[in-house]
């Protein structure tokens, strides 16, 4: 576990999935090897030992790392899903991620292009140091979108599901099995004290507005997160990420998404099997690979901070719709191009696009295909849903495989009803 000693950046989990059924789920248990049917995890042996904040101490759980394992000679690559489950409270429908060898968007950030990462929030104890913190309460209108760290009191579980399914050895699929890290700061009550001390007041104002918005003439979103504090260990989870939140709940939010269905030609696919009005279709995507968003009729919201694609085969465009032919970006008629030859916002692994070994690139931010000034796309009051198009003539095969196209969305997530 974690040290007692409260203090920023400190590895808070390190697991490992050395075996899975095929469409089995895992989960972690703190402190031991767990197995379940024909699935195993274990904590890593050389390394923190539990999954659980020791008495007096919370998480702010910020940074995830996945090595994804190595595969042994002759071995195709499995699918590996992940997503937590936070003082046992699960939370797939924000936070459910493909961290394969081909897919991994958490890679260690030496293997990324330009050392970059993806943070699940920014750390309270950084910015409260530095002045940050109150700097941006004063403002207003974005911290609650901002430290969306998970905030845990009990215990971080994580769960796993494979379709394929995989074992570890010198004749199973994996020689090295897939790891996960994740890093965060660790508070005790003195520390939360002073972070309540240098904050000030509690800032949840939250006001969005993004440029389709404001071309198309729609008003800013605009709605309060309703945190009362004082920040302590008892009110700890109802800060954004927490699962004790109020009224306006916010977290950071990452799904993958990948059709299980062929289409072919310029039909516009919506990644969505529940958002029937814009396109979705039962059977269009998993359960929990749904990444259509109805909030016509209701206050929630979705701010996309992270867009990137793995293009598989004949695949000509994607975006998001609002239904028939109304489509962003607005690049084509039929969204914005992006094909296996020219990615424009690809993540996972770099190969083939170039030689070297183990190198990952960053999920790109919303805006990244344009040489323009990258800003955050904001979906309220409104029904869509993520899509892809095949180029004209050619078919996007669908399935459950690693070979199969992948979108992932990524973003902050508020949800008010």
């Amino acid at each position: 576990m974690a040290s007692n000693k409260p203090g920023p950046g400190q590895l808070l989990v390190d697991v490992q999935v050395t075996s899975i059924g095929a469409g089995q789920t895992i989960n972690t248990v703190s402190g031991t090897t767990y197995t379940q049917g024909a699935g195993t995890t274990q904590m890593t042996p050389n390394s923190v030992n539990s999954t659980q904040p020791i008495p007096g101490t919370v998480w702010d759980a910020l940074f995830i790392e996945v090595f994804p394992g190595v595969l042994n000679p002759g071995q195709n690559e499995p699918d590996l899903w992940m997503w937590p489950q936070i003082d046992n409270v699960d939370i797939h429908d924000n936070f459910y991620v493909d961290i394969s060898i081909s897919g991994n968007p958490f890679p260690c950030r030496d293997n990324t292009v330009g050392r970059d990462s993806l943070f699940l929030g920014a750390s309270m104890l950084k910015d409260g140091v530095t002045g940050q913190l109150a700097n941006i309460m004063a403002k207003g209108t974005r911290a609650p979108l901002l430290y969306t760290g998970w905030k845990v009191k009990k215990d971080l579980t994580l769960k796993f599901f494979s379709n394929a399914g995989f074992t570890t050895g010198s004749s199973g699929t994996f020689a090295v099995p897939p790891t996960i890290k994740i890093y965060g700061d660790v508070y005790d009550a003195k520390l939360l004290a002073y972070i309540q001390n240098v904050m000030g007041a509690y800032n949840g104002a939250i006001r969005l507005n993004s440029v389709r918005r404001q071309v198309l003439g729609l008003p800013p979103y605009s709605i309060v997160h309703d945190f009362t504090g004082p920040i302590s260990l008892d009110t700890w989870g109802a800060l954004p990420g927490g699962t004790a939140q109020g009224r306006v709940k916010v977290y950071r939010f990452f799904k993958v998404s990948q059709p299980l269905v062929n289409t072919s030609g310029t039909t516009i696919f919506a990644l969505s099997d529940t958002v029937t009005q814009v396109g979705g279709k039962p059977g269009n995507v998993g359960t929990n690979n749904d990444l259509g968003f109805d909030f016509s009729s209701n206050n929630n919201a979705l701010q996309v901070n992270e867009f990137g694609r793995i293009p598989g085969a004949g695949a000509g465009y994607c975006g998001f719709t609002h239904g028939g032919a109304d489509v962003y970006p607005y690049e084509t008629s039929t969204g914005l191009v992006c094909t296996p030859g020219d990615p424009r916002i690809p993540y996972g692994q770099v190969q083939p696009l170039r030689p070297e070994s183990d190198l990952y690139y960053r999920v790109p931010r919303w805006g990244d295909w344009s040489p323009g000034e990258t800003t955050p796309e904001v979906i309220a009051n409104e029904a869509v849903a993520f899509f892809i198009a095949a180029q004209n003539g050619t078919t996007i095969t669908g399935g459950t495989s690693t070979s199969v196209d992948r979108t992932i969305v990524g973003g902050a997530i508020i949800k008010a009803s």
